[in-house]
């Protein structure tokens, strides 16, 4: 499989709602009742689903120096980096007992973050091994995204 298929699933993180659901229009309401406990579950295993991936990454090797590639592939480091923050910064938030309010600009700037390494990826690739760290981090914000509302 090569990088392209494999971290369009990375690009599904930033845009999929929860397998199964109706997509939601711009500006309704979050598809599940907000739950602080489960919320936050899901965020901490998103962390730790996504803690180390941009390391696998980096173990694939990098393209040859000068390319095209070699620019994607550091670029794309350095967003699995943001994603590896931001997604610890959300966990921390809500571990806190803030709600949605105050968590939502972290959890759709990790949205952002995860469409912009899926466009990097495009022209990459990586092993099945980083690609299943990366699907089990696909599931988990794919299942908090059914708590908050779609972008406007």
């Amino acid at each position: 499989m090569n990088l392209v298929t494999r971290l369009a699933c990375i690009a599904s993180l930033a845009v999929a709602g929860v397998a199964g659901a109706a997509p939601q229009e711009a500006g309704e309401a979050p598809a599940t009742a907000w739950d602080q406990a489960k919320v936050t579950a899901l965020a901490g295993e998103l962390s730790a689903a996504v803690k180390g991936i941009r390391t696998a990454v980096r173990q694939t090797g990098s393209p040859s120096i000068g390319s095209m590639q070699s620019r994607h592939f550091h670029q794309f480091k350095d967003k699995l980096r943001l994603i590896e923050s931001e997604s610890r910064h959300l966990a921390s938030e809500l571990a806190e007992g803030q709600g949605l309010e105050p968590t939502l600009p972290a959890y759709r700037h990790l949205r952002l973050l995860v469409r912009d390494a899926r466009e990097l990826a495009r022209s990459l690739f990586i092993g099945k091994q980083t690609q299943d760290r990366i699907d089990v981090g696909r599931a988990k914000l794919d299942a908090l995204a059914a708590y908050y509302p779609p972008e406007k």
